[in-house]
């Protein structure tokens, strides 16, 4: 069994201690979600109540959903953007680092110890 924990306002709390009666807390929290969940589908979880506007709040759940996915959909073109740049910047770098020229080592190729005459 799952447990959760939740905060409600005094007000709410002694609402809820009135019409639980004798009943243990568990029982009668456990009751009141399970008859929720079997009243309610889907669908009416995500429209009705839970679209009401937030007192604090200009926009409603769906408006925000819509801006989040708006900028959800900015920040991947701006990834993909960075991603590309980020490609450019490494192939720009390899192309310098072939134009330069080579170690000091290289060029004079430096004999070994046991090669003493050639």
């Amino acid at each position: 069994m799952k447990t959760i924990t939740i905060r409600v306002d005094d007000a709410l709390f002694e609402e809820i201690e009135k019409k639980r009666g004798d009943k243990s807390k568990s029982d009668f929290y456990r009751e009141v979600l399970s008859e929720y969940a079997k009243s309610t589908d889907e669908y009416n979880m995500n429209t009705g109540e839970y679209n009401k506007t937030d007192e604090k709040s200009d926009v409603n759940t769906s408006e925000y959903t819509l801006l989040l996915e708006k900028d959800n959909t900015y920040l991947k073109e701006k990834v993909d953007e960075l991603v590309r740049l980020l490609n450019q910047e490494q192939s720009l770098h390899l192309q310098t680092q072939r134009q330069l020229p080579g170690k000091v080592e290289e060029k004079t190729k430096r004999r070994r110890w046991w090669q003493f005459r050639k």
